[in-house]
């Protein structure tokens, strides 16, 4: 399902757990990525599974080059710090990094 919603050159991987990564390029505008992020959280929220009574939602932080970071682990970093505070505000939704 992740693979589907993004572009043959767009990177998607698996971080580990249930985390994963999506690196994409050329974003022209903040709003792009907010809208995917958009998208992506109401997938999630969308998948059904037989005889599964809870809810299923995703977390989500993004940080934007060179705007944050000009390195691959600098922008991991405060992409992550982005999804812990999406994860502090209760889960279900995505945060931009902020300095």
């Amino acid at each position: 399902m992740l693979k589907e919603s993004f572009t043959i050159e767009d990177i998607v991987g698996r971080a580990g757990g249930d985390e994963f990564i999506v690196f994409v390029k050329d974003i022209q505008e903040h709003g792009n990525a907010i809208n995917k992020a958009q998208e992506i959280c109401q997938k999630i929220r969308n998948i059904e599974i037989d005889n599964f009574k809870g809810t299923i939602s995703c977390s989500i932080g993004i940080a934007f080059y060179p705007e944050h970071g000009t390195t691959f682990k600098g922008l991991y970093n405060l992409a992550d710090q982005a999804l812990y505070q999406t994860k502090n505000q209760g889960r279900n939704g995505y945060t931009c990094y902020t300095k």
